[in-house]
């Protein structure tokens, strides 16, 4: 930033204030590197909208995960749980009794997230390449738990057909088993 009118140094950063440009905005340098500013970051793409609570709404993006806690106009804010994995478009997301989130990553696989944790990457050792495999420029994904089964269905469906099933995915919690489901 150019020009500011107040500068300090702050957690090992800086920090400018009052620009010519914008009297009303703040500026931090990254940590540790006083010379390295990102200003204008590129925003994700915005995948995926997940209400989690009346206080927590997390955002999926095509490569990161971010959460809202509060309202934003009343001091809320806007933290990040991945920089390592985004959701797919849409709703590939389902909760399970105990409140652990389960969702498809925008690069494929299955995930699990409960606040205050990290997202765990579920089907990794087991059909992690079949899910990595789904087209999501020709499929999107939709979820949902099963209270009788105690799992997670995974479906994967053509764009704009209405919803037709092509190909599932079932996840049983109780020992981390997955199966696969043709219609």
């Amino acid at each position: 930033p150019k020009r500011g009118r107040l500068m300090v140094a702050w957690d090992n950063r800086l920090v400018i204030a009052r620009t010519a440009d914008s009297d009303h905005n703040w500026y931090m340098s990254k940590k540790g590197s006083p010379d390295k500013w990102d200003v204008y970051p590129s925003p994700d793409i915005i995948n995926s909208l997940i209400p989690w609570s009346d206080d927590l709404l997390l955002m999926g993006g095509d490569h990161t995960i971010q959460r809202m806690t509060g309202n934003p106009l009343a001091g809320g804010q806007i933290d990040l749980i991945s920089d390592q994995t985004g959701i797919s478009f849409g709703s590939p997301w389902a909760k399970d009794p105990e409140g652990v989130l389960y969702f498809f990553g925008s690069r494929g696989g299955g995930y699990a997230y409960a606040p205050g944790q990290q997202v765990t990457r579920i089907s990794l050792d087991s059909i992690d390449r079949d899910l990595q495999d789904v087209n999501l420029g020709l499929y999107e994904i939709g979820m949902a738990w099963s209270y009788r089964e105690d799992g997670l269905y995974i479906f994967q469906l053509p764009h704009g057909t209405g919803g037709v099933t092509q190909k599932g995915w079932f996840f049983e919690r109780k020992t981390g088993a997955w199966y696969d489901m043709e219609f």
